[in-house]
């Protein structure tokens, strides 16, 4: 029988002991401190900056000239701060897990962020009468993207106090989802950002959806796990040694990572001050 040294088990007291020292294996203040020196300080300000705009935008937008939050504001935009919630703090996760040499992860949560962003503007959006009975609605190809459309405008058309409830507080679209049995439909992710360019989220980004669509299929060729954009992948192709611990620093993949976060950063920023400006 072959022996290890490794203990291939563990008791239930001593699961809180187990994590952490994966965490403090995993996540080390020396891997993250490196990548910012070798990517470079500024590099690394200007997309926590980004970030932190990203947060500060919608925060102004929701509050008072005092600057305390108006709830009159809040509840207008309750369903994208939803998405907004989740979707900034997994941009931030993202950002850790790449200075930590995750990059797969990093490029995994991006695509995860992008997503929370094109959904929440969509329904947003949708709460919102000015856009439901927008002309370029139909020229929506997605089947399920117009059923959701068609059915959501039919039956507030025929409801004026649920419309004017969801016009108040726009989260309230997800109860009607649920009500209408609408809420297990799933747009395909370019017909929606698509008919969000139309809308004039992306003002003034040049022919939108080609951008997005750039932003997006790489990203995607990330979460589809290719064996070029797995960790290991990636350090044999930057001949870096593989099975390292704690995870080797890749410039190549740092600063392809750093190019495409700012893009999604971009993005929320863009279209967070044109939903604001459409809204109110």
């Amino acid at each position: 029988m072959l022996e290890s040294g490794h203990k291939l088990s563990v008791e239930p007291e001593e699961t809180y002991a187990t994590i952490m020292k994966w965490l403090h294996d995993d996540y080390t203040p020396v891997s993250i401190s490196r990548s910012i020196a070798l990517i470079r300080k500024k590099k690394v300000a200007e997309v926590i900056n980004g970030l932190l705009q990203v947060g500060l935008i919608l925060l102004k937008g929701i509050s008072d000239e005092n600057g305390k939050v108006d709830e009159t504001r809040y509840n207008r935009l309750s369903a994208f701060i939803l998405y907004h919630w989740d979707g900034t703090f997994t941009l931030r996760r993202s950002l850790i897990n790449a200075l930590c040499n995750y990059y797969n992860i990093g490029f995994v949560l991006l695509r995860c962020s992008l997503d929370m962003l094109i959904y929440g503007l969509l329904y947003q959006c949708l709460s919102q009468r000015r856009f439901r009975e927008l002309e370029e609605n139909k020229e929506i190809e997605d089947n399920e993207l117009k059923r959701l459309i068609v059915s959501l405008t039919k039956f507030l058309s025929e409801n004026p106090e649920e419309s004017a409830h969801v016009e108040k507080s726009s989260a309230y679209i997800f109860d009607l989802l649920d009500k209408l049995k609408l809420s297990k439909l799933t747009p395909k992710p370019a017909h929606v950002y698509k008919l969000l360019s139309r809308w004039n989220l992306f003002e003034p980004i040049k022919r939108p959806e080609r951008e997005i669509a750039r932003v997006y299929g790489k990203l995607s060729f990330n979460v589809h796990e290719h064996y070029s954009t797995l960790d290991v992948g990636r350090a044999i192709l930057e001949d870096k040694e593989i099975f390292k611990v704690p995870q080797p620093f890749l410039e190549t993949a740092a600063e392809d990572y750093l190019r495409e976060l700012q893009q999604v950063l971009k993005l929320w920023i863009t279209s967070e001050r044109n939903l604001l400006k459409l809204t109110f």
